[in-house]
């Protein structure tokens, strides 16, 4: 999140990630109302009111060490900031303590900070040998690092680092952390920066751009502060708070909050959401926002120059500045949709009417062939009949005597018979 060199100079030598184009994602105005979920050392807050004036601000941090130095560094900004210590998915109860109904922007820059990165009494380094706390807010009464490290499963100690972490050789380290704490308690982080990387393959260390441990570092630090869970929180609050012309910035670092954020935002920025094999949108769904950066915002080699740790990535949204033209486009919209539907409807119908007309063909040469066979059957029936009657003893005595014939034997009836 930041660059930091010393504790003691902290709040003038703050430098916040991506600040331009923050800026430009948030668009302060003068006299607007801004929400700062993670408010750190204060770089990015003091961008946004020095940037529009009359502005107000209200910032939240977990980390009340942070806290007080953002309380410094914005000291000039005195009447116009206000400080909240808490989680930042909880920001709407410091909304409505404040009595703000919404905020013309909302920023979200997450991640650790350098200052606590660079204490190693907070456990969050591996290049310091400190306490496996990793707590943002040591007095929360929360589990530490140091309680998944020595008391979580095998299973879930795996599943975390592998999750959370990415990491591929999440089951090795997992595995080797169970059976060296089943000796001795892991305490440091220096201990379990060692055991990490004795459960990479020794190919793997060699051809490894950054140390083995970082990954696991980074999956026990999210599990422990619930980063995902209180992104996820944010998420789905925050749109509520924003007026029509609102906008949110998020800068991530991990590429599942990349992810979830924007999942979150193509989700508000779409439309109609009727099932595809529906030919007319019936859910009438408007955009609820427009996405001012599809691809996310990198920091550039002049800013990573400056700040190595600003590998971060920025992503913004802005909600729909005028109601009227939503309605256009969604007039628009619908005027398509219908056209689209008459146009199907027309085409369901032709192929309807085709297969009618095959199916009356079929019908009408099968009922012809139906009744020529019936005529075949009743002619052959009179016939056997009348057979039988020529062949009847009376009818060849009567004939043979009205002709002055004998009466036929039995073998000359026999070749009577009808072909």
């Amino acid at each position: 999140m930041s660059h930091l060199d010393t504790e003691e100079h902290a709040p003038a030598r703050h430098v916040p990630v991506l600040p331009a184009e923050t800026l430009e994602a948030l668009a302060p105005r003068a006299g607007g109302r801004y929400l700062d979920g993670t408010l750190g050392l204060g770089g990015h807050a003091a961008s946004i009111l020095s940037a529009a004036p009359g502005s107000k601000l209200c910032g939240l941090d977990r980390d009340g060490q942070a806290l007080a130095l953002a309380r410094q560094r914005l000291a000039a900004f005195d009447g116009r900031t206000h400080f909240f210590h808490c989680r930042y998915s909880r920001f709407a109860e410091a909304l409505k303590a404040l009595r703000w109904d919404n905020v013309d922007g909302a920023l979200l820059d997450i991640g650790v900070s350098s200052l606590q990165l660079d204490e190693s009494g907070r456990g969050f380094s591996f290049y310091g040998d400190g306490p496996l706390d990793m707590r943002m807010d040591q007095h929360s009464g929360e589990l530490s690092a140091w309680h998944w490290v020595n008391r979580e499963s095998f299973a879930r100690l795996k599943e975390c680092i592998a999750t959370l972490g990415e990491e591929p050789q999440a089951g090795r380290i997992a595995r080797l952390i169970v059976e060296s704490r089943q000796k001795a308690p892991i305490d440091s982080t220096a201990e379990l920066a060692a055991l990490v990387e004795k459960a990479y393959p020794p190919a793997w260390r060699a051809k490894a751009r950054r140390h083995p441990a970082t990954r696991t570092f980074q999956a026990l630090r999210m599990a422990v502060n619930d980063e995902l869970g209180e992104l996820r929180r944010f998420l789905d609050e925050i749109l509520a708070w924003l007026p029509v012309g609102g906008r949110l910035a998020v800068i991530t670092f991990h590429s599942l909050e990349d992810r979830m954020v924007k999942q979150a935002m193509r989700r508000w920025a779409e439309g109609c959401r009727c099932p595809r094999h529906v030919p007319v949108c019936v859910c009438h769904h408007q955009p609820e926002v427009r996405i001012l950066h599809r691809k996310p915002v990198q920091a550039g080699a002049d800013e990573l120059a400056v700040n190595s740790r600003a590998g971060s990535r920025g992503r913004g949204l802005m909600l729909k500045k005028n109601a009227a033209a939503n309605q256009q486009r969604g007039g628009r919209g619908w005027l398509l949709a219908l056209a689209l539907g008459l146009l199907s409807c027309m085409v369901m119908g032709l192929v309807l009417v085709w297969s009618n007309i095959e199916r009356m063909d079929t019908t009408y040469f099968i009922n012809i062939a139906q009744n020529e066979l019936r005529e075949r059957h009743t002619l052959r029936a009179k016939l056997e009949v009348e057979r039988e009657r020529l062949l009847s003893p009376y009818e060849l005595r009567r004939r043979a005597d009205e002709f002055g014939m004998r009466e036929p034997r039995p073998g000359q009836v026999r070749r009577m018979e009808i072909r």
